[in-house]
């Protein structure tokens, strides 16, 4: 989960149809299901997600930290929660993933859909995401075909906005990206909202609580499989133009909580012959 201070306009299209089945239009087949997490236990399944515990201070061109700490993660009440919290000296915050660089490989998949469903924090300060992404990512070729990091949300307002990103050929001078900004979809209400991408072969189409937002190609669609990550980032924000967030952490009522009531993914099985 990369930052760009670049968004297009939103455009608002027809109502999307969330869970599995069959698919009608120009991408006729069906979904079918092929892993998930209801986080109807105590713990976080092992089997399903690595736990992260990473501590960064930032990354060098932003004033975004990444200090995971695996005890901010916890099943509760049917739903991953990752805190956000003081430290006596600093924050730290969490994440989880299916995959990483250096780590097995629990889950990925090419193609098909992935949702999730999620209740944002309410202080400032915060960077939310739920995101896809394969080590080819940093392949630079001038396509995202062989890697693609896919934002199917990352929010990081108190605003009602949020915005859908792919990244492609790395993350350093011949990074390239698009972003698509969605707005007026009551996001800031405190309450709970899904967001998902249909992954096929040649497009990518993102929903909000079951509304097209974007439709696109950018980059040559990934060909190759993702993990996901559910992941929160910390940062030191003002209130003025550009400004990603609103208001710095050190401003912010801890602890705060992001939470996700499931993940769900389907396989896209194109029609027979």
């Amino acid at each position: 989960m990369r930052h760009r201070r670049t968004v297009l306009a939103l455009a608002l299209l027809p109502l999307g149809c969330g869970g599995g089945g069959a698919v009608t239009g120009p991408h006729a087949g069906t979904f079918e299901p092929s892993w998930s997490d209801e986080f109807e236990g105590t713990a976080v399944d092992a089997s399903k997600w690595h736990v992260m515990d990473e501590h960064q201070d930032a990354w060098p061109e932003t004033p975004w930290r990444r200090n995971w700490k695996r005890e901010n993660v916890t099943v509760e009440d049917g739903a991953l929660v990752i805190r956000t919290v003081r430290e006596p000296v600093g924050f730290s915050t969490g994440a989880v993933m299916t995959g990483d660089w250096g780590k097995p490989i629990l889950f990925q998949q090419a193609f098909g859909r992935f949702e999730a469903r999620v209740r944002f924090p309410r202080q400032q300060g915060h960077w939310c995401a739920f995101w896809l992404e394969n080590p080819d990512v940093g392949h630079v070729d001038g396509s995202g075909r062989d890697g693609t990091e896919i934002d199917v949300m990352e929010k990081a307002w108190l605003l009602d906005q949020v915005q859908h990103t792919l990244h492609w050929d790395g993350y350093a001078a011949a990074h390239r990206s698009a972003e698509q900004l969605v707005t007026g979809r009551g996001l800031s209400d405190g309450g709970w909202h899904v967001f998902r991408v249909d992954w096929y072969a040649d497009e990518y189409v993102f929903f909000v609580d079951d509304h097209e937002t974007w439709r696109t190609a950018a980059g040559g669609v990934c060909q190759n499989p993702n993990w996901i990550l559910l992941t929160e980032e910390i940062g030191n924000f003002g209130t003025g133009p550009g400004q990603w967030g609103v208001g710095p952490i050190e401003q912010a009522a801890l602890p705060d909580e992001y939470r996700v009531d499931y993940v769900r993914v389907w396989r896209y099985v194109p029609p027979a012959g």
